[in-house]
């Protein structure tokens, strides 16, 4: 066992060694200087932003990167530049899945391009060396004599219980079920349009409509329960007009304008300005919010109806 373990603690101070005497990164068209990760230390799953301080060579330009790189081995949420003077610092927020030394994904900055960024990430399970430790006796969970007690009220007074309010206890569950399931669809749909606003400018023109279009569509149809996502672009105007209220006219030209226009960037290869994009996303939530309230209106009057039904006498 001792030996395993020196044997770790060698093969340790071997990898930090060459930690320390590997670039920390390899710039193209600018000088690095502090180049840090915070938290230094950071492990698998763990949220840490790189940064660094770049000096450009005369002419070069340094912009936020159009697209960002996608991998299966790291997420990168989020790129910022700031100017100070001469230097440019450079904030990468990213989170590693993958342990050990790996390069993070070439990245171009404007003229710069960061072609050889080294992270090392740490993995708690290779770092700890478990020992055995024996079998346990029997233990009490807290809580176990309250629990038994509980179970035996349960076991003498719960069908009594059940049979006197379980019509009433399962309509009401029903009821909280049905409303709980039903505005879970605008949750979801709120948070997606809350991260485009935030990480549009780093997204191009099509990978952001078609977010927004696909969210929509798939929106639409867990809330109306109709079919909008194979839907085309005419066919999603009449549905429209058979699924919303006829004083909806405003939000459904808009949402066909965007859903067209969605296409012919998606297809055509066109960009829409920052203003564009935020416009749309602002016309979105607010036609969201309107389907909302007519969706959550209609469900009150079916269940006001089916009451209705029920108390009427059979002749």
């Amino acid at each position: 066992m001792r030996s395993v373990r020196r044997m770790m603690l060698i093969l340790w101070i071997v990898l930090l060694l060459l930690c320390i005497l590997m670039p920390a990164a390899s710039v193209e068209g600018a000088r690095v200087e502090n180049h840090i990760f915070l938290p230094p230390d950071f492990y698998v799953g763990d949220t840490v932003e790189m940064r660094m301080s770049l000096y450009p060579e005369s002419g070069m330009r340094v912009l936020p990167p159009k697209e960002v790189p996608v991998t299966n081995w790291i997420d990168i949420h989020d790129v910022r530049v700031k100017q100070e003077g001469s230097r440019w610092d450079v904030q990468i927020g990213f989170t590693s899945y993958a342990p050990g030394t790996r390069t993070l994904p070439v990245m171009k900055l404007g003229d710069i391009v960061l072609n050889d960024v080294k992270l090392h990430t740490k993995s708690i399970l290779q770092e700890r060396a478990l020992d055995f430790f024996g079998i346990k006796g029997q233990l009490y969970l807290p809580g176990t004599r309250l629990a038994i007690g509980l179970a035996v009220f349960i076991l003498f007074f719960g069908p009594v219980f059940v049979l006197s309010f379980a019509g009433r206890v399962t309509k009401g569950v029903k009821r909280f079920v049905s409303i709980k399931t039903g505005r879970r669809p605008h949750k979801r749909f709120m948070r997606t349009l809350k991260d485009l606003r935030e990480k549009h400018l780093q997204m191009s023109s099509r990978r952001f409509y078609i977010v927004l279009s696909t969210e929509l569509r798939q929106y639409l149809s867990s809330r109306t329960k109709e079919d909008f996502i194979s839907l085309t672009s005419s066919e999603l105007h009449a549905q429209l007009w058979k699924t919303l209220p006829s004083d909806s006219t405003e939000q459904v030209e808009a949402l066909v304008r965007m859903m067209q226009q969605s296409d012919e960037i998606k297809f055509g290869g066109l960009n829409a300005s920052k203003k564009q994009r935020e416009e749309d996303l602002e016309m979105v939530v607010s036609a969201a919010k309107e389907i909302e309230v007519y969706v959550e209106g209609a469900n009150r009057e079916a269940e006001k109806q089916k009451k209705q039904k029920r108390r009427k006498p059979t002749k």
